[in-house]
């Protein structure tokens, strides 16, 4: 007798046991995924409070900075220098504060050596207050020998070769001490801050109104400062906007609101190149320097005299206040003369001298050469 053999089924053996590995293999996956995801969690978590720790920390370094800024320059009577005027000075880059003092015409000995190197106090108020940078000893930086020593503690760099653009002009990066932040007992990093004096550099986008007919703006120009001719420091800072045709006047105002920084300077230079750099005169150049003309000897704010010398009468000659005429600079001032006593009418036909020349060439300042 002949068996049909489609009539019988052969069992599958082994499925079970594949469906079970191949689940065993996907949770195993899934596991190192999950894992994977939360240790990069962890890390970014981690990163995070670092870096608003890191945030807050600079955040409290410039309301620091700010505060001891206000507090020492808030006076009219304060006045600055960098700690480059020191014949030894061992820091660089840092901005002093002292408080003016005046001299007394009466006495017979003028000290004016001791208030530069004192240290002002609540009851000796001239002197020398502070350097405008941080240290972990708050008192060192009120010494005036402060710039002229060595960091002893840990410094952190602010200015290295790279902010100046490859070269250093002191030799000598600017750094500030390391002061440490610290709650109960528990570190949270730290912070460094340094004030650089603006008020010692040149502004670089300050332009005016070259026509010559007495308009507002011309007006408006005796009230400003003086304007500097930065091309005299270096010829390859000739790239930099001019003022004296109406044209050039009017792409330098263009281009003036545009500059917010240093750096971006280098953009109006159409030929820039690595060796082209305006970074290396972050010392003595600057986009955003402003002042208020104060009287640091007395206090509050001091007398316009350049309007005072551009009155003039209907013959053209130059008509001082009565206040002024026929009286002598110190007569006015501190109530003595003498015969070196200078009149104002010499100082006023000084300052117009330059109206009289018969050329029409700008007159340029000659450096002076070492002996």
């Amino acid at each position: 007798m002949i068996l049909s053999s489609q009539g019988v089924q052969k069992p599958r053996r082994g499925f079970a046991l594949v469906v079970t590995l191949s689940l065993m293999i996907l949770l195993t996956a899934i596991t190192v995924g999950l894992l994977a995801l939360s240790s990069v969690t962890l890390r970014t978590s981690t990163e995070s409070v670092a870096i608003a720790e890191a945030r807050a920390n600079a955040h409290l370094a410039l309301m620091m900075a700010l505060g001891d800024l206000q507090t020492s320059l808030g006076p009219d009577q304060a006045v600055t220098a960098t700690s480059e005027i020191l014949q030894n000075s061992e820091k660089s880059g840092l901005t002093g504060v002292w408080s003016s003092w005046d001299y007394d015409p009466s006495s017979s000995s003028l000290d004016y050596s001791s208030p530069k190197t004192r240290s002002a106090t609540d009851t000796e108020r001239v002197g020398f207050r502070r350097w405008l940078v941080s240290c972990p000893d708050p008192t060192a930086v009120t010494l005036h020998d402060f710039a002229n020593t060595a960091w002893s503690s840990d410094t952190v760099t602010l200015a290295d070769k790279a902010t100046f653009g490859g070269e250093l002009p002191t030799g000598r990066p600017i750094v500030a001490g390391r002061v440490p932040i610290s709650t109960n007992g528990k570190a949270h990093g730290a912070y460094a801050w340094y004030v650089t004096d603006e008020s010692v550099k040149a502004r670089i986008n300050v332009y005016r109104d070259p026509r010559d007919q007495p308009t507002l703006a011309q007006q408006s120009a005796l009230l400003a400062g003086h304007r500097p001719d930065v091309s005299i420091i270096d010829p390859t800072l000739g790239f930099l906007p001019k003022d004296s045709t109406q044209e050039t006047y009017k792409q330098a105002k263009e281009s003036s609101p545009k500059i917010t920084s240093l750096a971006q300077v280098e953009l109006l230079d159409d030929h820039h190149s690595p060796n082209r750099t305006i970074r290396k005169f972050r010392n003595d150049l600057t986009p955003y320097s402003l002042g208020v003309l104060a009287d640091v000897r007395k206090g509050g704010l001091k007398r316009d005299l350049s309007s005072i010398f551009e009155m003039n009468s209907d013959s053209g000659s130059v008509a001082l206040p009565p206040e002024y005429l026929d009286k002598g600079l110190y007569q006015s001032t501190h109530g003595i003369t003498g015969v070196s006593d200078p009149k104002w009418s010499v100082l006023s036909s000084y300052y117009n001298l330059f109206k009289k020349s018969p050329t029409s060439t700008p007159l340029r300042p000659i450096p002076s050469l070492p002996l």
